[in-house]
């Protein structure tokens, strides 16, 4: 594929590299995905703050009305996007920095705002008319409507800059964003405004973010010739593009906050808010994989060979890399817990059980992307299908009756039957799932955990000793490759900073890999 002219969307620290090789895309998924990484990690290092304050001052009971406010939310957005703004990230990601991506973002921002208000408007009325009860009052029944609205705008521009591999001015966009809804959401919550108070606070950043992603877009843009026009065909087409992932989103979004509803409807809402933080800080280890494994999608749209190999060996390197973080998390799941309270200390068997999904996470992630690059459209939709009908079968199941932990199960179980559809149908994810490093790093890690344990190591050891012996034996026994991990470390740390770490990284190398 041929480099294009026009370069419009590249920054200092920023990758565009032509797919010259495996090594190049490698590096280069990498590097953007490092960046998506951060932000995905930064916000929810912010995230676990804003509860923290929320857990401190307000207690889990506006914590659950808050979770389950934001439940809802996300079940709405899910529906109204229709599936556009995973299809301009890989509509974007295709054409790279052609002057007709513009035009593509311009109709889905109009497409999904006026689609976005009806939806929102006619689920008010449907609530309204029909009396349901979700355990939410009409004030926040109407901010979490609000809240899906704007999240819903936001998301063309963001999938327009991840498309784009902007990921790193995305990256200072989101953190800003998220260190004003603390500020915002902490003083009304402060001044007695309770969980609606918390509500604004999510409002207020996304509305920040939103038209912070329009300016790194506009000063990108700046003097150049653009089609601001909508178009139907544009719309219909971006819709298309995405439409593999929208059902299986759709599915899997209202059966992940659909059990945090019926938790608030089952339980109350101080079950709720154990749930929901446990629930988060698992989701803080998966969005390493959610990051770079994503990146897979406009890397891969770019390159016509290698495809399947460079997608294996991404994936084998983040479960190499994630499933320890996940197995140190479940450890020490009560010490990290306790953090937001003692109250929330229940909630570590919770912890422990979503952690153990991360290394088929990773598996599920990495094909689900990779097949979504190579057109494989049909079995994105199976296997995600197949995901979130287990689930979400599950969750109605299990949820009334173990609560917290019967929701964990039934997100669990989600994974392991996409898995096992995965393998069934499809020959090239069959051969991605068999010489994957998933079972070795599973087993290796959960053995490390629990000798941890057993010893009683306090987590300010026990924590790092997780990482790093798991690190050398993945190392010592090729699970890990040197070469991959090499062109990943150069494309994510800049060359200076290279060079003044350059004795400690060659340790770092010499004791992982051996002197190879």
């Amino acid at each position: 594929m041929e480099e294009k002219e026009n370069r419009l969307f590249l920054a200092d620290g920023e990758a565009n590299i032509p797919s010259e090789s495996g090594d190049d895309t490698l590096g280069k998924v990498a590097k953007v995905g490092f960046w998506l990484y951060i932000d995905l990690l930064a916000t929810s290092i912010f995230s676990y703050g804003y509860w923290i304050i929320l857990a401190a001052i307000a207690g889990p009971e506006i914590l659950g009305i808050t979770s389950a406010a934001t439940s809802l939310s996300w079940i709405i957005l899910g529906i109204v996007l229709l599936g556009v703004p995973i299809g301009l990230q890989k509509i974007v990601g295709s054409k790279g920095d052609d002057p007709e991506s513009i035009a593509y973002l311009f109709s889905s921002f109009i497409f999904i705002f006026i689609v976005s208000l009806i939806g929102n408007v006619l689920t008010l009325l449907v609530l309204s008319l029909l009396e349901v009860n979700i355990g939410l009052d009409s004030s926040t029944i109407v901010l979490a409507l609000v809240l899906a609205f704007v999240s819903s705008i936001s998301s063309p521009p963001k999938n327009f800059l991840v498309g784009v591999l902007r990921t790193k001015s995305l990256c200072i966009v989101d953190i800003f964003a998220n260190v004003f809804k603390i500020i915002t959401g902490v003083i009304l919550i402060v001044y007695g405004f309770g969980s609606d108070g918390a509500l604004w606070g999510y409002i207020g950043s996304v509305l920040v973010s939103l038209l912070l992603y329009f300016k790194v877009i506009r000063d990108a843009i700046k003097n150049k010739d653009r089609t601001y026009t909508y178009s139907v065909g544009r719309s219909i087409e971006l819709m298309k593009a995405g439409f593999a992932n929208y059902l299986p989103n759709i599915v899997t979004t209202i059966g992940i906050q659909l059990g945090i509803i019926i938790l608030l409807n089952g339980t109350d809402a101080t079950t709720t808010g154990i749930y929901f933080i446990a629930f988060s800080l698992f989701n803080a280890v998966l969005a390493l994989p959610t990051a770079v494994l994503g990146m897979l999608l406009p890397a891969l749209s770019r390159i016509e060979s290698n495809q399947e190999e460079i997608a294996r060996k991404m994936t084998n390197t983040v479960i190499a890399i994630a499933t320890p973080f996940a197995f140190a998390l479940a450890t020490y799941a009560e010490f990290v817990l306790g953090i937001f309270g003692s109250s929330f200390v229940s909630g570590s068997s919770i912890l422990w059980v979503l952690c153990l999904s991360i290394p088929i996470a990773c598996i599920v992630i990495g094909s689900t992307n990779f097949l979504y690059a190579v057109d494989e459209f049909k079995s994105v939709l199976l296997i995600g299908i197949a995901m979130s009908v287990v689930r979400l079968v599950l969750y109605l199941v299990l949820v009334p009756i173990y609560g917290g932990l019967g929701a964990a199960y039934a997100f669990d179980f989600g994974f392991l039957g996409a898995y096992l559809v995965m393998i069934a149908l499809n020959s090239k994810t069959r051969t991605f799932a068999i010489r994957s490093a998933m079972i070795p790093c599973f087993i290796v890690s959960g053995m490390l955990s629990l000798l941890l344990q057993y010893l009683q190591i306090p987590w300010f050891i026990g924590g790092p000793l997780m990482l790093i012996i798991s690190l050398i034996i993945f190392g010592r026994v090729k699970l890990l490759s040197k070469h991959d991990v090499l062109i990943i470390t150069q494309s994510v740390i800049s060359k200076g900073a290279l060079e003044r770490i350059a004795s400690i990284g060659k340790l770092a190398i010499r004791v992982v890999f051996g002197n190879e």
